[in-house]
């Protein structure tokens, strides 16, 4: 049992006490200058390539489905994600100045331990939207083995009905998909951005070609029930007033469906070459990236309605009814479409889901997870799910994005806070991990990120709970209208519960809030070793080899700014 428990450690050094490799493994430190392999045109490619998925395509369209025109949905698409951009910016700067993942810059904020709560949340979504996304990429499976032989499904076994909305082949479908999780899995994160420059070329031509081909089916064979000028000239649904609440639940789902990404953006940005790079590239990219995916998508789904007279909203369900038994060739294109909206669908997944799974999970248990461990659990606790079930409407789909931004908003409020105002970009990284210091608080759990976590999703819960199936009439309008604006409330709620509490009782490394913004490690890191243990060689509070004196000592705001042997990252 010793053998087995030595061969399922992990990397880690052995100047830490018991109670420290709980906190540390070389896939929690700070990046390695070699693997700072990054750069502007890495994020570019990055959000090139996720923004274009099935599921984006399905959220404007989702929109319409629930009332609104296909242009109002492209407007709520397009602030809701010009808003994700400032938020992802902002989660980006501590990791790409630090070179420090989520789970480790999380500790900032909640605490040692603490920081264990936050990461589960993570965790559990990020297992659930894999499953989600799994499933949708299953539907690419199915439409390319249709195009290899569209008889595929006529055989009774494949055609059982195994539960609401699966049948035989879905389950083989999604289990395909689910398989080629597998080798993506397997890369570090440095290499896996060669998979986002290979997305980035091939799911923009895919789509290009479904969004031409669709124009031209509509345009050549319109149905008797609809034009496509009638399509995208039809009117709302909705009243006056129910258009205003409406647009703003569209654009907070658009928030929804990449929070995400808001919170562990640093596991890529880690990566950063220089953190310049985390700025303007993804302040354009975002919001155009996921706008011009949305459009196709609803202009896709338009074209079909006027070529069928069919409301779909689901681009694969679309893609499908293309395929022609008696054409090669079209079973071809098809089949070339369904691909690239494939690897898309993986790229997605892989870098909203399994990364930041697998970088979550490593905090957990480091000892024994690293980040590839970690996202393959990721990858096989995927199969126990039932995502079918979370796609089968408009309704239920909307409501899970907007579900699960209820939890990880007051998290970002409290991490984004704490860094930009409480501590104003200071950091001491050695103490990150260490059982005490800057960041041990009350036995490891900052109560402050504790208070106002449960504040900024408290002021949501009535809301959520009436959005579930059979709650409607629980609460009032108010408490629901609230809901509508999940994101924002809960964000702000945690936010400035925080900062107030932080201000009546600062913690260790608090400024005050007319310092000024320096991103400072006072801990000596060089940040350029190749190792967080080479500042502890002789125990903590040692010298290191390079001569760098490390303190432990909890120091207050003043001696913070008087500090001599501090080094300013700015200048780095």
């Amino acid at each position: 049992m010793q053998t087995l428990s030595s061969w399922l450690r992990v990397e880690q050094s052995i100047t830490k006490s018991k109670r420290e490799r709980w906190l540390s493994n070389a896939d929690l430190e700070p990046v390695k200058l070699e693997n700072r392999t990054w750069t502007s045109m890495s994020f570019v490619n990055f959000w090139v390539s996720d923004s274009i998925n099935i599921n984006t395509l399905m959220l404007c369209q989702a929109n319409v489905a629930l009332g609104q025109t296909w242009w109002q949905s492209l407007i709520a698409v397009f602030i809701g994600y010009a808003i994700t951009a400032v938020f992802v910016i902002a989660s980006s700067r501590p990791g790409a100045t630090f070179h420090l993942t989520f789970p480790v810059l999380i500790r900032q904020s909640w605490g040692i331990f603490g920081s264990v709560w936050p990461i589960i949340n993570r965790v559990v979504i990020a297992i659930l939207w894999f499953a989600v996304q799994t499933y949708i990429g299953g539907n690419c499976i199915r439409v390319m083995l249709r195009c290899w032989d569209p008889n595929w499904t006529t055989s009774a076994g494949l055609q059982k009905q195994l539960d609401t909305n699966l049948k035989g082949f879905d389950m083989v479908c999604f289990i395909i998909f689910w398989s080629l999780m597998l080798i993506p899995t397997y890369f570090p994160i440095q290499k896996i951005k060669h998979f986002f420059t290979f997305k980035a070329i091939v799911a923009p031509l895919g789509l290009i070609i479904f969004f031409g081909w669709s124009l031209g089916r509509a345009t050549a064979t319109p149905s008797q029930e609809a034009t496509l000028k009638s399509v995208l000239t039809s009117p709302s649904t909705l009243t006056s007033s129910e258009q205003g609440w409406e647009m703003v639940k569209a654009i907070v789902r658009a928030i929804s469906n990449a929070v995400t990404l808001i919170l562990n953006i640093s596991d890529l940005a880690s990566r950063a070459h220089d953190k310049k790079n985390v700025v303007f590239p993804q302040l354009l990219t975002v919001p155009l990236g996921f706008f011009i995916t949305s459009f196709f998508g609803v202009i896709i789904a338009s074209c079909y309605q006027a070529e069928t007279g069919i409301k779909e909203w689901d681009p694969m369900v679309i893609l499908d009814n293309f395929i022609n038994p008696d054409s090669a060739a079209v079973r071809f294109a098809v089949w070339f479409i369904a691909f690239c909206l494939c690897v898309a669908q993986m790229g997605t997944n892989q870098a909203a889901n399994v990364i930041a799974c697998g970088c979550d999970l490593t905090a957990c248990l480091p000892s024994y997870i690293n980040n590839r461990r970690g996202g393959y659990i990721c990858v096989f606790l995927g199969l126990c799910l039932v995502p079918w079930r979370l796609t089968d409407g408009a309704t239920s789909f909307t409501n899970y994005l907007s579900g699960y931004c209820v939890f990880l908003s007051a998290i970002a409020g409290t991490m984004l806070s704490d860094y930009f105002v409480v501590r104003r970009g200071r950091a001491n990284v050695a103490d990150l991990y260490r059982a005490e210091g800057w960041y041990s608080y009350t036995y490891g759990v900052n109560l402050r990120a504790v208070a106002a976590y449960l504040c900024g999703v408290s002021i949501n819960l009535p809301g959520f709970i009436a959005s579930t199936p059979g709650n409607e009439e629980i609460v009032g309008r108010s408490a629901t209208r609230i809901y509508n604006l999940s994101f924002f409330t809960g964000f702000l709620v945690s936010s400035v519960i925080y900062i107030a509490i932080s201000y009546i009782f600062p913690p260790t490394g608090a400024v005050p809030f007319n310092a000024p913004f320096e991103e400072i490690d006072f801990s000596g890191y060089t940040h350029d070793t190749d190792s967080i243990y080479d500042l502890e060689v002789n125990g903590l509070g040692g010298m290191a080899d390079g001569g760098i004196a490390i303190t432990t000592t909890k120091t207050d705001s003043s001696s913070i700014r008087s500090t001599r042997s501090t080094r300013s990252i700015e200048k780095a």
